[in-house]
């Protein structure tokens, strides 16, 4: 339908506009249209548009719409599209702009005017952003300053705006509203518990008045522009605004509210104004839209296709002092960062938290605002505001102690958000609920929430929209307090909830007292028992003027007032510190009572004075004492009393401290009622007499008199009070009263003894308590207490205690009796004769069976009285000594003091007789006492020989009939027996004296000696029994060693022991027991008894070897045949056996046996025997002969042979570490062996001895090979007990094969006599030795040109290539060219005095010039001095100090102490060492050498004179350090005195002795003198005596020896000259040796063999303590292998289940039980595996097992087994733990390859069955590591080493897996010396890895299916021991461990969680999943386990025998050891 619409064309002034129609949708129409209406102004290119949309298809032609406006926009001669403009206008005066912001800005009092009109386009910025979702958010505030201009920019990515929007904008007070845009709050989650985390309106819409930007524009500069863009649009929209423009209008009458509205393409400059265009980053904002239009996120706003730009220029003053000063640019960032706190930082603000939720409540993303700063074009600084850390509301969030968040409803406005903070210092005003919570608080609660928390208060709100704000919004429209006062809480129990946070913030952040000095660590332990862990002690609290201090006594405000005594200050603050005090008086609260109370109830702090003042009226009102009645029981002695007396009625009066009745108690201010209990107490005999005067209360406690009072100290009656410790509660209310009162009152006071009566009282009468009499009570003689305890119903309260003391006593003696151990004795066991009766004790009692104690009184004469009792001792019964048998008794002369016989007994079998005896004891005026006494036979004494006896006697009949016991050197009966036949057995009979039976007893011990020296055991025991009859038996008789006259004597003596002392007293009785001597004839046997071997016709000798016989066979070369070897037999006489005597011959050898008889004296030929072929093979025969009979006899025989003859020559190449095998290097020397060997390859010997040829070596090559024979080394040596010739040689040829053979010339005509032998080996290039170029020998390279290519082949020193063609990189080195030397100390040209040291600076040059390292220069540069005189032999080096002189000064010396004076020469030397550079520079330039300085050293002056020594007569002497040659030193020798004995001197002189004249040839004037030379040193030569001086004296002193000689000394003395270092002569020390003068030759030679004597003595000496030094050495290291061996015994202990073994037998016993217990576990029956649940199962679980079964049926090839059929565990712990911890695992079907699991699959397929898990061994890693023990295994013990042999007892050995910390130590080169494990050490409790401790079924499972199912989980016996490897492993090894499981049923995972009950270890029984066992119990581990623990102990106590070191010293020899 056709369509009106406008078209306007030209631009600024020449626009025109016109009306076209269009009637179809067609572009080309539009064109026409155009084109016809505007001929001019279309041209080719023109584009319709509306600034919103360009219309160049149909399509958008079809949406223009009636009354639509377009623009013909024309293009530019370069085809660009040019800007279009369009008219707009806006009302109203032009001052509302101009000037508003002045009155809206400046009227913002206390806050920067500047940054809130900037914040106005920062609002409208983040309402523009608020929905960019991804594109983000990123704000941009340009601040340019140039040539004194500026340009404030705000840029933003936000939405942009239409033309018609951009319109909008410019029109003052246009509203959103009035725009038909509308503000809805967001429902910030409702009310209730959701409404603690609410929106807090962080939305950015702000701006909805159409006055804030326009106005903050204006305020800041007099000229705005916007340039924006919408994502719908394809056109930049501009709209320029100048204040001087529009004045400029409306002053000319024009339209004032009118600009052009300019629409652009992205990027086109045209329009930029002058305003831009003197700032270069405005053209740079342009040029950046095309990229943001082409390249979307170029941009710096952010990503997306949209933007706005507004820039104000013309800046007024204060805005361009902002733009152009640092220091109020730096203000605005932080005035603006507190303003967009919650924008830029999110709901939770800048608290440094580590993630901070990067959007607010509505999903947005929080703002990126960026201020940037830019001078002349350039950036100088640029800063986010989420950068900012000191802006105020940071400075707040970071100062808060604590936060409480929280909403609001206001009535008509919604939801106020709000967050409550708790800061020091800040104050708010309240809030509804504040006040409600302020208002509402009681007394207690203003302890909780005083005040001062309520002004501690600081938060923010977060309003909505429907809150009014004024236009610049920096107030409220409406009143903010009325608002807020009439809302209400947004939550449920919102004034609660703030309660309770300011009261945890006031208990735990508020400080108004300050706690100082937390108390020592006993103080901290005291108060943490008393009041809980938690408490902190402090010793005092400061509150700025008072301070508290413990132990001080302070009121407290409670009711009743409390004065009390500060024992703890606790917890550190004001609001939660409390005060624990021990109220006063003690009496009334308690010793032990204590009160905490809050700090608040301190009143004030209490003196001492008052204090006392206080305890004391409060005693006053508390009892005191105890007043008890009749008086006479009142006192404090002991009340006399007799047996059975009666205790009178008694009355009790309580008084307290002021002397008054009381019947009631006022205790810390409650009333109590009294009560009164009476008790009657037994006491002990060890109860202390003075105790109750020990429970006396003190005197100060009665002592008080009140202010009425009466006497002091003294109640009513004057009665003092017993006091006692409180009392307790009596809880057992069933049991009976008397044990109830007795548990009550000896907790009260600690009475020792019974409590007889009990009776309480709780009524008085009359003020008194009254008891009734107690009758019946003190019958038995003791001391009793009567006792009065006064109990409060307070437990606080004292206890009050009175009583009496009594004393019972026996009365007259009515009966005696007979008590002690005789009478028990008597009662119970019979009595030998002879045997004493154990002490009799006779008692006298009365008739209350009281014991009398004064017996001497009561009876007359008694024997020993002891305790009160008569005491009869010594009681024995002897039998008749004339009656040779029977049992015979003393007849009694008096029947009741005498003993009475009775009948006797008749024996049963196998018992002794015995006779019952009555005494009788008897009393004057008492009834008699009978005591019974059972009697039997009496000791042994002799022996009598049983009827069965083989012995035999020639006597007559009445003396056989007479006799048992023969004498020893009379003739007793005789036995005969053949040489090594049995004595038959018989028996002997023991009688004691009286010539009865008699036999053993429990207390009588009695054995049989056998002695003869005929018998195999000269000695044999046999034990008596209760019928005193032994058994001899098992004697067999042998020959003795030397002939006997006669039979010889078989003695039988008889040896008793008694345990008690009646049993010893009858052995005395019985007298000196009498042996039983008997004779036994031994005749020789004829039997034989050993062989004898021969060898031809040479015997063998044999030797006894263990319990055998042993013949050996020596020097038998090795595989020859021994064919001459015979035996015959020999009897026990040595007489060969013979007489045809038949038997079996058994021989090893020959594994047969033959019949043979053996005739006199003949030999039997035994047949070849075949010696071993190898040297050392063992070869043990046996040779045995069986004859007729049973007798047999065997000979051990043992074969050592020898090499044969040689007959093979073998060469051999051993292996060098860090060389090639079979490779020997070019020019390197080698060694090789040459051995000798027979043929069977043994190596002979006789090389040394010249037997052996020697061998000669010859190398072949298929190259010239050079060598030299004369330099190689070939020798014969010793190996192993064992010859081989050695070679060490060197080859030197081109690489390759080498061949080396090995004979020998010793055959005919120069033939090998042995078999040659060759080897192949390999000939290797030499070390690189030399560098050659491969390039051509000259070149040319230009000035700093780059050399071409080189390379560079390393050769050996022959000429061979070292290694293939390498190239090297030329560069230059660290090589040192030159070194210099210059003098520090003293400078050059000085000269140094001797006995100082020289200082040096060595300077060093390198190739690169870099300084050489120091440590180079340590190693490599020394200082070489030559001493005077020397050479360079004599010089000697001075290292270097390895420190640096000052920067680039070079290195320092420092020489020793110059002792010798002359002229030094000094030269530092560098010695290249660094291996690198040693390798690449030739010899002459490995060491540099400086020029040389010569340094001069004076002499000093002489101190002291040295004996250099003497050399053919001459004595060399030195002086000082030699002279110049001006100075001299003269040197004089004489004889004379001893300096040190005047005694000597003196007795010499008295004695007639003289010095001696000492002379030489060059002596002048009876002196030797001598001069010293230049060196400093004189020499005396043919010094001697003087003919006829000196005199050795001529009288003898009495004492003297004959051999008397004058001692004296040789003195050397020095001058120096006058004119050489003194003015004066100067004497110098002198040099003195002592000298034995003799005039007797004689005599002078006896001093020479004195002297020699001594020399020998002296040696002796010294060789002496040598010895003795070697030997204690010895003993200490006996005395540690002591120590060790103890350690490991006592670690064995620790080991071994239960007690050890305590002897090496009872061990031996152990171990042969436990292998007994071994081999009866390993007879049951095994265990299956299972490998799924079968009962109480889940149908799935069932089904899966049948899976399992079915395929197991199905015999499939490949089919391995179930993983749980695949091991076993005897271990039944072991078994538990890997059942639960495999519990995944044990059903895992192993197949051999995917074959048989496709089979298998199908085949349950198939059958409609589960397919379980499968695992292939074509798809597992099996385990390849190296064979053998893991490292650390060979140290595992105990039950790691049993479980690990159990599990590969008969199947694979361990697999070598090295433990965590052993793989990690011994594959790091580090330090491990700090850690506690080394790396072959077993940790303790470690058992191995879970592969290694199951046993594989199938041989070869270990590695194949074991390691890759299990892998490396790691098995401990404990958790603990597992956890402290793990601590190990982690955290200081820092590897990784795999899953630890233990024993007590725990796990640890690999990451290091310790497993809780989520792992469940079921019995063993009821796993689905285990391993089989091989046992039924499967306990054999736990005895594998013991019996290694038994033979830890056997070889531990085999080794370590209570060792013994004693040294014994011996004058003839060392020490030795024992």
């Amino acid at each position: 339908m056709p369509r009106q619409i406008k078209l306007q064309f030209g631009v600024g002034q020449d626009q025109q506009e016109c009306s076209l129609t269009l009637e179809t949708d067609s572009l080309q129409e539009l064109q026409q249209a155009a084109r016809s209406a505007a001929p001019d102004a279309f041209t080719e290119g023109a584009v319709f548009t509306n600034f919103s949309q360009n219309f160049v298809t149909d399509q958008d032609v079809s949406g223009i719409k009636q009354g639509d406006t377009l623009q013909l926009v024309l293009h530019a001669n370069g085809g660009k599209q040019l800007p279009g403009k369009e008219r707009i206008s806006f009302s109203p005066h032009p001052k509302t702009l101009t000037r508003a912001g002045d009155y809206e800005y400046f009227a913002a009092q206390g806050h920067h005017p500047f940054a809130y009109a900037l914040g106005e386009l920062i609002d409208n910025a983040l309402r523009a952003t608020n929905a960019n979702g991804s594109r983000g958010r990123r704000i941009t505030i340009s601040m340019m300053a140039e040539a004194g201009n500026g340009l404030i920019c705000v840029r933003d990515n936000g939405c942009g705006m239409t033309k018609r929007q951009l319109n909008d904008w410019a029109i003052m007070n246009l509203s959103l509203e009035d725009r038909g845009i509308t503000v809805e709050e967001k429902d910030p989650a409702g009310r209730g518990a959701q409404a603690t985390r609410t929106d807090r309106f962080l939305t950015g819409d702000l701006s909805y008045f159409g006055v804030g930007s326009k106005n903050a524009a204006f305020y800041m500069g007099r000229s705005i522009k916007v340039a924006t863009k919408s994502a719908e649009s394809q056109y930049v929209h501009e709209l320029g605004i100048a204040a001087e423009r529009l004045e400029q209008r409306y002053k000319g009458v024009q339209a004032v509210y009118e600009e052009d509205l300019v629409h652009r393409q992205p990027g086109d400059p045209s329009t930029l104004s002058s305003m831009e265009q003197a700032f270069a980053p405005a053209a740079n904002w342009v040029a950046e839209e095309v990229a943001h239009n082409t390249d979307s996120g170029m941009i710096p706003e952010g990503p997306g296709d949209s933007f706005t730009r507004v820039m104000i220029g013309e800046l007024k003053p204060s805005s361009l002092a902002v733009v152009l000063q640092e220091g109020k640019s730096q203000d605005l960032c932080r005035e603006l960062s507190h303003v967009y706190h919650y924008y830029i930082h999110g709901e939770q603000g800048n608290r440094m938290l580590e993630s901070s939720p990067n959007g607010n409540a509505a999903g947005n993303a929080n703002p990126e605002i960026v201020i940037e700063h830019i001078r002349d074009g350039n950036l100088a600084w640029s800063r986010s505001l989420a950068d900012i850390e000191d802006d105020m509301q940071t400075r707040y969030l970071r100062a808060q102690r604590s936060e409480l968040p929280f909403t609001l409803q206001v009535p008509d406005r919604g939801t106020v958000a709000g967050v409550m903070w708790l800061i020091p210092g800040a104050q708010i005003e309240s809030l509804p609920f504040i006040e409600a919570v302020r208002s509402k608080r009681g007394a207690a609660g203003r302890d909780v929430l005083p005040d001062e928390a309520f002004m501690r208060l600081r938060g923010s709100l977060f309003f909505g929209p429907a809150f009014l704000v004024t236009r610049n919004k920096l107030t409220f429209r409406d009143n903010l307090r009325d608002l807020l006062g009439a809302a209400g809480p947004g939550e449920r129990n919102l004034e609660k909830k703030f309660k309770d946070w300011l009261a945890k913030c006031h208990a735990t952040l508020d400080k108004s007292i300050s706690f100082a000095d937390i108390g020592p660590a006993a103080m901290q332990a005291g108060a943490r028992s008393l009041l809980g862990n938690s408490t902190t002690a402090f010793t005092k609290i400061v509150d700025g003027s008072v301070t508290v201090k413990q132990g001080e006594l302070v009121s407290l405000a409670v009711k009743p007032a409390i004065i009390g005594r500060i024992v703890v200050l606790e917890d550190g603050t004001y609001p939660g510190g409390r005060l624990t005090v021990q109220p006063l008086p003690a009496q009334v609260y308690g010793e032990g009572n204590l009160r905490t109370l809050s700090l608040r109830r301190v009143e004030a702090i209490v003196s001492e004075a008052d204090a006392q003042d206080h305890i004391d009226q409060e005693l006053l009102k508390i009892p005191a004492s105890l007043a008890l009645e009749p008086a006479g029981l009142a006192t404090d002695k002991t009340l006399d009393m007799a047996a059975g007396a009666v205790i009178p009625e008694t009355s009790i009066i309580v008084l307290n401290g002021a002397g008054h009745c009381l019947v009631k108690a006022v205790l810390a201010g409650e009333k109590h009622a009294l009560s009164v209990t009476q008790c009657l107490w037994k006491l002990s005999a060890d109860a202390d007499v003075e105790m109750l005067a020990a429970v006396q209360p003190p005197a100060a406690a009665a002592s008080k008199g009140g202010k009425k009072g009466g006497k002091k100290g003294k109640g009513r009656k004057g009665k003092a009070a017993v006091q006692a410790p409180t009392a307790g509660n009596n809880d057992e209310g069933s049991e009976p009263a008397q044990a109830a009162a007795s548990a009550v009152t000896a907790e009260l006071l600690d009475v020792p003894g019974e409590l007889l009566f009990k009776a309480e009282n709780k009524a008085p009468v009359h003020d008194s308590f009254r008891f009734e009499y107690i009758a019946d009570k003190l019958q038995a003689a003791a001391e009793y207490l009567l006792q009065y305890t006064l109990h409060p119903c307070s437990p606080a309260a004292p206890v009050i205690m009175a009583g009496s003391r009594l004393r019972v006593n026996p009365g007259q003696p009515t009966k005696f009796a007979l008590e002690g151990e005789g009478r028990l004795a008597a009662a119970t066991k019979q009595l030998m004769l002879g045997e004493t009766l154990p002490p009799l004790l006779l008692v006298l009692t009365d008739a209350h069976g009281n014991r009398i104690e004064q017996l001497s009184e009561a009876l007359g004469i008694i024997e020993e009285e002891e305790e009160g009792c008569a005491r009869i001792v010594n009681l024995q019964v002897l039998g008749d000594s004339d009656v040779q048998s029977g049992l015979q008794l003393f007849a009694p002369s008096q029947p009741m003091s005498g003993a009475s016989p009775q009948m006797q007994q008749p024996a049963q079998e196998g018992e002794m007789p015995a006779a019952e005896v009555t005494i009788g004891f008897c009393v004057e005026g008492m009834a008699p006492e009978v005591l019974s006494i059972q009697l039997r036979p009496g000791a042994p004494h002799s022996l009598e020989l049983g009827p069965d006896a083989p012995f035999t006697i020639q006597m007559s009949e009445n003396a056989a009939e007479m006799m048992t016991q023969v004498p020893p050197e009379s003739d007793g009966p005789t036995a005969s027996v053949v040489s090594r036949g049995d004595l038959p057995a018989f028996t002997v009979q023991a009688k004691d004296r009286w010539g009865n039976r008699t036999g053993m007893t429990d207390t009588l011990v009695g054995s049989v000696l056998v002695e003869c020296e005929a018998l195999d055991l000269p000695q044999s025991r046999y034990a008596l029994g209760t019928d005193g009859i032994a058994n001899i038996q098992g004697l067999k008789a042998v020959m003795p060693l030397e002939a006997m006259a006669g039979p010889a004597k078989l003695t039988m003596s008889l040896i008793c022991e008694a345990t008690t002392e009646g049993c010893k007293a009858a052995i005395a009785a019985a007298g000196d027991v009498l042996p039983l001597v008997c004779g036994v004839n031994v005749e020789p046997s004829q039997a034989p008894v050993t062989l004898v071997i021969l060898l031809g016709d040479d015997e063998l000798q044999a030797r006894m070897e263990g319990d055998s016989m042993l013949t050996c066979l020596e020097g038998i070369p090795a595989g020859s045949v021994i064919d001459e070897l015979g035996f015959y037999c020999q009897d026990e006489a040595g007489r060969p056996v013979g007489g045809a005597l038949k038997g079996r011959l058994t021989f090893s050898w020959g594994r047969s046996t033959k019949k043979v008889t053996l005739q006199d004296e003949t030999i039997v030929q035994l047949p070849p025997l075949q010696a071993p072929q190898q040297v050392g093979e063992e070869c043990a025969h046996f040779l045995r002969f069986a004859a007729e009979g049973g007798i047999q006899v065997e000979m051990q025989l043992a074969v050592f042979v020898v090499p044969g003859p040689p007959a093979d020559w073998s060469l051999t190449f051993p292996d060098k570490p860090g060389r090639p095998a079979g490779a020997v290097i070019c020019g390197q020397p080698f060694s090789l062996e040459v051995e000798a060997l027979d043929m069977y390859r043994n190596r002979c010997i006789g090389g040394k001895a010249g037997i052996l040829p020697m061998p000669i070596l010859e190398p072949t090559s298929g190259q010239p090979l050079e060598f030299d024979r004369n330099a190689w080394e070939q020798q014969w040596a010793t190996q192993e007990g064992e010859e081989v010739n050695a070679a060490q040689m060197s080859i030197v040829g081109r690489p390759g094969p080498l061949t080396i053979a090995v004979r020998d010339t010793s055959g005919e005509d120069g033939a090998s006599a042995l078999k040659p032998d060759s080897l192949d080996l390999r000939l290797l290039p030499g070390p690189p030795a030399a560098l050659i170029f491969s390039n051509p020998p000259q070149g040319s390279v230009p000035t700093r040109g780059v050399l071409p290519a080189l390379t560079i082949q390393a050769m050996d020193a022959h000429g061979n290539h070292a290694a293939d063609c390498t190239i090297f990189e030329l560069a230059s080195s660290n090589t040192v060219t030159s070194v210099t030397l210059m003098p520090e100390v003293p400078a050059a040209g000085q000269a140094v005095r001797a006995g100082s040291s020289a200082s040096f600076r060595v300077g060093v040059v390198t190739e690169n010039g870099e300084a050489l390292a120091e440590q180079v220069a340590m190693n490599g540069l020394y200082l070489q001095l030559c001493p005077p005189g020397g050479g360079r032999a004599d010089s000697i080096a001075v290292p270097c100090l390895g420190t640096m002189a000052a920067e680039g000064s070079g290195f320092s010396f420092s020489s020793p102490d110059l002792d010798l004076a002359g002229r030094y020469t000094a030269a530092a030397v560098f010695e290249e060492t660094r291996p690198e550079l040693v390798r690449a520079i030739g010899k002459r330039d490995l060491i540099l050498r400086s020029a040389a300085l010569e340094l001069h050293v004076q002499p000093d002056e002489p101190a002291a004179l040295l004996m250099l020594g003497q050399d053919m007569g001459t004595m060399r002497l030195a002086a000082g350090n030699g002279t110049d040659a001006e100075a001299g030193i003269s040197l004089a020798a004489h004889l004379a005195w001893p300096a040190r004995s005047s005694q000597r001197r003196t007795q010499a002189a008295l004695l007639g002795a003289q010095l001696p004249v000492l002379q030489n040839s060059s002596a002048q004037d009876s002196s030797v003198q001598a001069e010293t030379n230049s060196s400093g040193q004189a020499c005396f030569t043919d010094l001697s005596i003087a003919q006829g001086s000196g005199c050795s004296g001529t009288a003898e002193a009495p004492g003297e020896a004959a051999c008397r000689a004058l001692e004296c000394e040789l003195v050397f003395e020095a001058r120096v000259s006058a004119n050489a270092m003194a003015e004066d002569d100067t004497e110098l020390p002198s040099w003195r040796c002592s000298v034995l003068f003799s005039d007797d030759s004689s005599r002078f030679a006896a001093l020479q063999a004195l002297n020699s004597q001594h020399r020998q003595a002296t040696a002796s000496r010294d060789t002496l303590l040598q010895q003795l030094h070697d030997q204690e050495q010895r003993v200490r290291l006996a005395e540690g292998a002591e120590q060790q061996a103890a350690s490991a015994v006592q670690q064995c202990h620790r080991d071994f289940d239960g007690p050890a073994p305590a002897t090496l037998q009872a061990a031996q016993a152990e171990l042969q039980r436990v292998q007994d217990a071994r081999q009866e576990r390993s007879r049951s029956e095994p265990v299956e595996a299972q490998y799924g649940a079968r009962d109480r199962c889940t149908p799935n679980q069932a089904a899966m097992t049948a899976a399992l079964d079915d395929c197991l049926d199905s015999e499939e090839q490949g089919l391995v087994g179930v993983l749980a059929q695949l091991g076993t565990v005897d271990d039944h712990r072991l078994a538990r733990i890997l059942a639960a911890h495999y519990r995944s695992l044990l059903a895992v079907l192993i197949v051999a390859d995917d074959r048989c699991r496709q089979a298998l699959t199908q085949r349950l397929q198939a059958a409609n069955r589960p397919l379980p898990d499968m695992l292939c061994l074509t798809h597992s890693q099996p385990f390849r590591g190296p064979s053998g023990e893991a490292p650390g295994m060979e140290n595992c013990q105990g039950l790691a080493r049993s479980l690990l042999e159990a599990a590969s007892h008969g199947s694979d050995p361990p697999l070598n897996l090295p433990l965590p910390h052993t793989r990690v130590m011994l594959n790091t080169k580090k330090d491990w010396s700090t850690v506690p494990i080394g790396p072959s050490d077993w940790p303790q409790g470690c058992l191995g890895y879970a592969c290694n401790l199951v046993r594989p079924v199938v041989s070869g499972h270990r590695a194949a299916v074991l390691s890759p199912m299990l892998g490396g989980t790691l098995v401990f016996d404990t958790l603990q021991h597992a956890a402290e490897y793990r601590e190990i492993t982690t955290q200081i090894l820092r590897t990784a461990t795999g899953d630890i499981v233990t024993l007590d049923l725990r796990k640890i995972t690999s990451k290091g969680i310790t497993v809780g009950s989520s792992f469940q270890v079921t019995e063993l029984a009821h796993a689905p999943c285990r391993f089989g066992s091989t046992t039924a119990d499967a306990h054999v581990t736990q005895v594998t386990m013991a019996q290694q623990q038994v033979m830890n102990f056997l070889q531990l106590q085999l080794l370590w025998v209570q060792p013994s070191l004693a040294p014994v010293c011996s004058t003839a020899g060392p020490v030795m050891i024992v």
